[in-house]
């Protein structure tokens, strides 16, 4: 007797595979609507049987612009249903250690032979076409949503999205420095910030991120405990270190790196270095969008610079403010929202980054410029007038150059 195949076809002129079993030689007789099983479909020329031989599956093609159910008398054998993938064990989303493994696997069932194709973030995997995939030495480029399309002669099925993304083990805090929360920020100063500059363009960073950075500036007395020496021109174990070098800046933090990992406090995936330009940037201004930390103005009771020629907007001199013509003692003055000290003022402070014009299309965890002998110096310092430490100012000097307006804060981060 006639065993009924059911198949939803969706609107818009899809189609709509009817599968035939082996053993069924005589294919599919009739189709009928199925608001009327006595009227045959009036576009029969849109019912076309598939070159294959009898003793093969069948396959029939239906293009309708309709929604509605059809089903189509067989001779003998199973309901369409037995030949559509059905997935009974999904993927599961799961956090790997970083360099560890996980392997994602699917489970389905079905009358015929399956294929398999797994996805990541939407787009299809070269190879992974098993019913399972091993994600080996897991890493922050494999963090995404996996999923895998199973197939058979009927027709093919999703599995449900799984997200596999990296666990994260955030170190204790160390002593003298502040988590910044990853987040989003615009970098750059506003066209009509008083005395700004062409490199300074407006521009949207994404930082996925988070990391510790240094409360103070790094002062001589953490500088001479790891280089074993001060080159300091102001002396005093709580004033910042200056007249380093960004070299000498970068030796400090790869020789404080290897020191605290050899007495465990540190994990061997973070390590000390100088903030790239949009983590200091983003740190400095702590939430803020105004030309400083403070707002619109600057004055010396804020920070350490050249007190008689504060920032508000216009040219001024003013001889009776406080300049003390020197740098001051770590947390002298007011810290940011953020818990930070000297942000704006006392000594400039290396960045990672080469200096350069930005990059407006890499606003993701920005690195600057891959090549140039000029790094980038943020903040103002001691000497200079207030609106040198505006949150978007920059400079570039040459990595060796040293002085004693000039210093830097430790970002530790993790390991890329």
């Amino acid at each position: 007797s006639p065993i009924e195949l059911r198949a939803r076809i969706a609107s818009g002129g899809n189609d709509v595979e009817l599968v035939v079993p082996k053993s069924s030689a005589g294919g599919i007789v009739e189709l009928y609507q199925a608001s009327d099983v006595e009227q045959l479909l009036s576009r029969p020329d849109s019912l076309r049987l598939m070159n294959a031989p009898v003793e093969a599956d069948l396959v029939w093609r239906l293009s309708t612009e309709q929604k509605a159910f059809f089903r189509g008398k067989l001779r003998s054998g199973a309901v369409m249903g037995d030949y559509v993938p059905r997935i009974t064990v999904n993927p599961q989303p799961a956090e790997v250690d970083d360099g560890g493994q996980w392997t994602l696997t699917v489970t389905a069932t079905n009358l015929t032979a399956l294929s398999y194709q797994w996805q990541f973030n939407g787009t299809n995997l070269s190879g992974a076409t098993g019913p399972t995939l091993n994600l080996a030495k897991f890493g922050e480029a494999n963090q995404g949503e996996y999923r895998v399309i199973v197939s058979s002669v009927a027709g093919s099925v999703a599995s449900t999205t799984a997200r596999v993304s990296l666990r994260v083990i955030i170190p204790p805090a160390p002593e003298g420095m502040v988590w910044i929360a990853p987040g989003t920020f615009t970098m750059g100063s506003r066209e009509d910030e008083p005395y700004r500059y062409p490199d300074e363009l407006q521009h949207v960073v994404h930082l996925t991120r988070g990391f510790f950075l240094g409360r103070f500036e790094v002062t001589q007395m953490e500088y001479q405990s790891v280089m074993g020496l001060d080159p300091s021109f102001f002396k005093g174990v709580n004033l910042p270190v200056e007249q380093v070098s960004w070299m000498d800046a970068t030796n400090y933090c790869g020789k404080l790196t290897l020191m605290e990992r050899q007495t465990g406090r540190l994990p061997t995936s973070w390590r000390y270095w100088l903030p790239t330009e949009a983590q200091w940037e983003y740190a400095c201004r702590a939430g803020t969008t105004t030309a400083t930390a403070f707002g619109t103005k600057l004055n010396s009771t804020q920070a350490n610079f050249n007190g008689h020629f504060p920032y508000n907007g216009v040219s001024v001199y003013l001889p009776d403010a406080p300049y003390i013509n020197r740098t001051s003692t770590a947390g002298s003055y007011a810290p940011n929202a953020w818990g930070l000290y000297d942000m704006h003022g006392n000594v400039w402070e290396w960045c990672a980054d080469s200096y350069g014009d930005y990059d407006l299309g890499g606003t993701v965890d920005p690195q600057g410029p891959s090549v140039g002998d000029f790094r980038v110096l943020r903040g103002g310092g001691w000497n200079g007038p207030g609106r040198d430490c505006r949150s978007a100012h920059r400079i570039g000097l040459p990595r060796g150059f040293v002085n004693s307006f000039i210093g830097f804060r430790v970002v530790l981060v993790r390991d890329p």
